[in-house]
């Protein structure tokens, strides 16, 4: 390997342990940043419960849209559909023009078998951006060979 060339897996670990450490300090603990930060490069690991939590702590600290959402797809890696539509809602309650947030919910319902919610959530997608017509349709018929298996 040559000088300038890293792994870079080892400097996401090393990033990651960097920020456990400052997240360790009372000047830190708090910084709804850094725990988002930590959140993304645990995700970028695959790391999903670590990326989790993290979230979690950035978001009681200061509530962001996009923490929000990717904190919806940690739950959704870890199967806890519940919890990504929870979190989608919330996005959403940040940001009730959010079309692609809308689009997901409709999304994570129909997996839910929650028909009539994700309905109702690809019309709100649809209302707000009408060029996701075709998403709509094509998260209705994958949702619905999912859901008669």
């Amino acid at each position: 390997m040559q000088q300038n060339e890293t792994q870079p897996e080892t400097s996401y670990e090393d990033t990651a342990n960097v920020l456990v450490r400052l997240l360790a300090l009372p000047q830190y603990a708090s910084n709804a940043e850094m725990w988002g930060e930590l959140g993304a490069v645990y995700f970028h690991l695959q790391k999903f419960e670590g990326a989790r939590d993290a979230f979690l702590k950035s978001i009681a600290i200061h509530p962001d849209k996009s923490n929000l959402i990717i904190l919806a797809g940690c739950y959704t890696e870890l199967q806890d559909l519940q919890n990504a539509l929870s979190a989608y809602r919330r996005a959403f309650d940040l940001d009730p023009k959010d079309a692609e947030v809308a689009m997901a919910m409709a999304w994570v319902c129909m997996m839910l078998r929650q028909r009539e919610q994700g309905a109702r959530w690809m019309s709100t997608a649809v209302r707000l951006d009408p060029s996701l017509k075709d998403s709509a349709a094509r998260v209705g018929t994958h949702a619905s060979v999912v859901n008669n298996r």
